[in-house]
């Protein structure tokens, strides 16, 4: 097995927000809520050397009572590559692989924030990063 020739800084929790929709409502023979999912990703590419500053960001609800609660996280790193990697293989391993690699270090954050809530702790699927305009709903139990 041989090393990749694109790497990436230790990822860096750049934003958090976490607010529990106390006017939530639902009937009590609903167990579940959907939740909406949107994302985006920032890339700053360096004009000088094979690097970018790679951010993603997911909001899952809304600040609104159809939701038990709203969370926002963004994860940030900076992605480095070897001259050897052609710029539409670059392009891609931006595009997607490092989203991908962002959100696995999302996912912990957002069960243990959503752990300490009135509610079950969310877990995050996999995203599909090929499809780039998409609406996701994820379902959470409600206890």
């Amino acid at each position: 097995m041989t090393p990749s020739k694109f790497k990436f800084s230790n990822p860096v929790l750049t934003q958090l927000e976490f607010t529990v929709n106390s006017d939530f409502t639902r009937d009590i023979e609903d167990k579940m809520a959907e939740m909406p999912i949107d994302s985006s990703i920032s890339i700053e590419r360096s004009e000088n050397d094979p690097e970018a500053i790679v951010s993603y960001k997911i909001m899952i609800a809304e600040k609104t009572s159809s939701y038990p609660f709203y969370i926002s996280v963004t994860m940030e790193a900076i992605f480095r590559w070897n001259d050897e990697l052609s710029n539409d293989s670059v392009d891609k391993m931006l595009n997607y692989n490092a989203p991908a690699l962002l959100l696995g270090y999302i996912r912990p954050c957002v069960a243990q924030i959503t752990s300490a809530s009135p509610y079950a702790p969310l877990h995050i699927p996999f995203i599909n990063f090929l499809e780039k305009n998409m609406y996701m709903c994820i379902y959470m139990y409600i206890y």
